[in-house]
C-alpha cells in the first residue's frame, strides 16, 4: 500500500514524458496542441515534468524502497531534472560564450532520455508486473 504514491507519481511522470515527446516529435500533434491551448503548454510541460521528477526522487527515498525499484526509481526522476539542466546549461554556454557546447548537448538529448526511458521501465516492471518477487 505505501507504493500507491509512487506508482501515482511514476504514472503521471510517463504521461506527461510522453505527452512532450509528441509535442516535440509530431508536429501535427504539437500544432493541435497549441492550437488549443497555446504555447505556453510547452514550458508548463516541463515545468510538471521537473516537479513530477522530484517528487519520485522525493518519495523513492524517504519511502522504504530498496534494491533494483530504488536505483530504478532513482533514474526515473533524476534524469528529467538533469535534462532540464543540461539544455539550459547548453542554450546559455551558446548564448554567452558564442560556443557550442557537445558535451552538455549529448548528455541532454541522449544520455537524460535513455536513462528516464531505463528508470521508468526497471520501475514500471518492478512495481506493476512484479510482485512479492515473483513474476506475474
Amino acid at each position: 500500500m505505501e507504493n500507491e504514491s509512487i506508482k501515482f507519481a511514476l504514472v503521471l511522470l510517463l504521461i506527461d514524458f510522453l505527452s512532450l515527446a509528441a509535442v516535440i516529435f509530431i508536429p501535427e500533434f504539437g500544432d493541435f496542441i497549441y492550437g488549443m491551448v497555446g504555447s505556453e503548454i510547452y514550458f508548463f510541460q516541463w515545468g510538471i515534468l521537473l516537479l513530477l521528477g522530484g517528487l519520485l526522487v522525493y518519495l523513492a527515498l524517504k519511502q522504504k524502497v530498496f534494491g533494483w525499484l530504488k536505483i530504478f526509481l532513482l533514474f526515473a526522476g533524476a534524469s528529467p531534472a538533469g535534462l532540464v539542466f543540461f539544455v539550459l546549461l547548453h542554450n546559455c554556454i551558446s548564448a554567452l560564450a558564442g560556443l557550442e557546447d557537445p558535451v552538455s548537448f549529448i548528455l541532454a538529448v541522449v544520455v537524460c532520455p535513455v536513462l528516464f526511458i531505463v528508470g521508468a521501465t526497471g520501475s514500471f516492471y518492478q512495481l506493476f508486473i512484479r510482485k512479492n518477487g515473483q513474476s506475474i
